[in-house]
């Protein structure tokens, strides 16, 4: 390797590792956020109150489905 080909090696060098402190402060940032949102302190966490909301959003979808089914079939039929 010359010269020009090893600074060129030496601005990727240090070009990654600025990239690389860039991405670990956004991934504090984040986990901090993730804390704060959802009391979670890891992606694993994060994970398992993912499913847990999903779970909740799904009953609740149902509970509002029966409702609305509900309603509708009360609503058709004082119409008949």
């Amino acid at each position: 390797m010359n010269e020009k080909e090893l600074l060129n090696l030496k601005k990727k060098i240090d070009a990654a590792e600025s990239s690389e402190q860039q991405l670990k402060g956004r991934k504090k940032e984040l986990l901090a956020q993730l804390q704060e949102d959802f009391n979670c302190s890891t992606n694993k966490e994060a994970k398992i109150k993912k499913k847990e909301l999903e779970t909740e959003l799904d009953k609740v979808k149902s509970k509002l489905e029966t409702k609305l089914d509900e309603i509708k079939a009360k609503y058709n039929g004082s119409t008949d």
